[in-house]
């Protein structure tokens, strides 16, 4: 009614009203970092939130998987004549500056080009040949120092040197995603970003250089508003850390869709992620913006690269999105969640320096282990299914496995001898050899490695290795069933498995015998279980069923249930990936 003033109390009372006697706390929910997301939000807590310097549209990259040199120069021809305002470039394939230079043949003067994953020899020839249109050189130390165990003092000083010799180069690349993409959440993300940009920071003060050559990639998810907050928090906090050293206020923020949540299974809700990850990405305010194809994972298509480009566009160009300053500035909810992820970051990135340091801590071990601990605890939601992927273990499609992901092959190692390696670079040596003599520490063997997983891998695996068919054994009339079917078909369907079976049979044993399945499971009331299970049970062991299921929790009756011969129970919560295997285990 106008006028009238909210009020938290009666409205706190109308809600426990509706739960029923359930507890409130049903609401509220958890992210990774143990950031209680509340159900209202009625005013901010204090934000470290810090708006955009000023509204502009972000640029729109093109960022091609690894492939050969031809490949990737026809996949940006095409994205930057239909869109893209920029490149990044994957030094995986870029074994030599022939390769570097067949690529930049297709892209036009003045348009920025950034290298992802970069080594010294790159960076050098990139810089030599667009050196009037600043770009990134792609040097990420400690990340690669976490995945491929190569110290990153070297590349710090040679790439800090490099700085002072090309003003307005985005030297150093933070990428956070990568962290993400290893499994870590959204406040460590943060946190590793911030020590990295710290460890960064340094390099470039001893060397006269300044904040400028650092950029920041830092991954958007599905979770829309976690990714808006995750880049207002990161904005504030690496001011914050500028403002102690001294600094004026700098940031070239890059926003990357997560690898880790994209799928091979059902692609087409990847249309979905995409558009939320990008809509977080302008909302958050990233200068920068990278567009992935949905089908990216079984090899991209010309759709797939359009559509990733357009929705990009649409978002930008008809819906306004990068020209207002903040635009999440101001809600309580996103101004609350900030602050929270921010002050996380925060101890996080404490942590890290107390312990000596971004590489003290991974030689430690101490990231690592935390990481594992984040995506362990996620593993299990997946696992259970307490944490859905749509497409993969919720309303999986029914039918064969998605083509096999695309696997790149990385260029070959060379370890010739570069005497001057500059020199030896422009006259076309390899560019694994400049960067051995560039910078020639040997990968420590003992550092525990960090290795990108995606989130429905496991499921997508058991599927892909998955074949045969469950019996759905069902008791009573269609009513009592049916719940438990569609339940059951849905969890069976994620692990690629088909479920038969007659609707009504009047002899469920002689249905089973008749479907020509392995396994059974029995789908019913729980009233029908009391009084029929356990013989039913008996009598499909008989039959020749290698393994019996049960829809439904065993509750008081699990231990008469196993000895007539279930041997395992399916039902919301359940390890569904332990079921699952179970099945492909006794089908095998």
């Amino acid at each position: 009614m106008r006028g009238m003033k909210p009020d938290l109390a009666a409205w706190r009372a109308l809600v426990e009203r509706d739960l029923k006697g359930a507890p409130t706390e049903r609401l509220v929910r958890q992210t990774d970092d143990g950031v209680a997301i509340q159900p209202l939000y009625t005013e901010a807590q204090g934000t470290l939130a810090a708006a955009r310097a000023m509204a502009a549209t972000p640029l729109r990259l093109s960022a091609p998987p690894p492939g050969d040199p031809a490949s990737l120069a026809a996949w940006l021809t095409d994205d930057l004549a239909r869109g893209a305002e920029g490149a990044v470039l994957p030094a995986a394939s870029l074994p030599d500056l022939a390769a570097l230079d067949q690529v930049l043949a297709v892209v036009p003067a003045g348009t920025p080009v950034n290298l992802d994953g970069s080594g010294l020899a790159l960076a050098h020839g990139l810089l030599a040949r667009r050196r009037g249109t600043p770009g990134g050189l792609g040097l990420s130390p400690f990340e690669r120092y976490a995945a491929e165990g190569r110290p990153p003092g070297g590349l710090l000083h040679q790439g800090a040197r490099l700085a002072v010799e090309a003003p307005g180069w985005r030297v150093f690349e933070v990428d956070g995603h990568r962290w993400h993409a290893a499994g870590a959440a959204d406040a460590q993300e943060l946190a590793l970003a911030l020590a990295g940009g710290l460890g960064c920071l340094r390099a470039l003060d001893a060397a006269g250089a300044g904040p400028t050559a650092i950029g920041f990639t830092v991954a958007v998810g599905t979770r829309f508003f976690e990714s808006i907050a995750k880049l207002r928090a990161l904005r504030a906090c690496w001011f914050r850390i500028l403002e102690a050293s001294g600094l004026a206020p700098d940031l070239r923020l890059r926003a990357r869709p997560a690898a880790r949540q994209w799928t091979r299974e059902e692609p087409f809700v990847n249309l979905l992620r995409g558009t939320a990850m990008t809509f977080a990405a302008y909302v958050g305010g990233a200068d920068e913006v990278v567009g992935v194809p949905f089908d990216l994972e079984i090899g991209a298509s010309a759709a797939g690269r359009r559509l990733a480009r357009n929705t990009a566009q649409i978002l930008a160009d008809e819906g306004h999105l990068g020209r207002v300053a903040d635009p999440a500035g101001g809600s309580f909810f996103l101004e609350t969640l900030t602050a929270e992820l921010a002050e996380r970051a925060w101890a996080g990135l404490q942590a890290i320096e107390a312990a000596g340091g971004l590489r003290a801590a991974l030689a430690a071990g101490t990231v690592q282990a935390e990481i594992a601990t984040v995506a362990a605890r996620r593993a299990v939601r997946i696992a259970r299914r307490q944490q859905g992927i749509v497409g993969v273990s919720e309303y999986p499609v029914p039918g064969p496995a998605a083509t096999a992901a695309r696997t790149p092959t990385p260029p070959p190692a060379q370890a010739d001898a570069v005497g001057e390696p500059v020199a030896a670079l422009l006259a076309g040596a390899p560019c694994a050899a400049v960067d051995a003599a560039l910078d020639p520490e040997e990968a420590e063997a003992a550092l525990r490695r960090l290795v990108p997983v995606r989130d429905a891998f496991a499921f997508e695996e058991l599927r892909a290795s998955a074949a045969g068919a469950v019996c759905l054994v069902r008791l009573g009339p269609l009513a009592r069933h049916l719940p438990r079917v569609t339940f059951a078909t849905h969890l069976l369907a994620a692990g690629g498995l088909a479920a038969v079976g007659e609707e009504e049979p009047s002899d469920p044993v002689a249905a089973f015998k008749a479907s020509g399945a392995q396994v059974a499971c029995l789908c019913g009331h729980d009233d029908d279980y009391a009084t029929h299970a356990e013989a039913l049970a008996r009598a499909l062991k008989a039959a020749g069923a290698r393994r019996v299921l049960l829809a439904g929790r065993a509750g008081a009756a699990e231990q008469a249930l196993r000895a007539a011969g279930v041997d395992d129970f399916i039902f919301l919560g359940c390890d569904a990936l332990a079921a699952l295997r179970g099945v492909l285990g006794a089908l095998a």
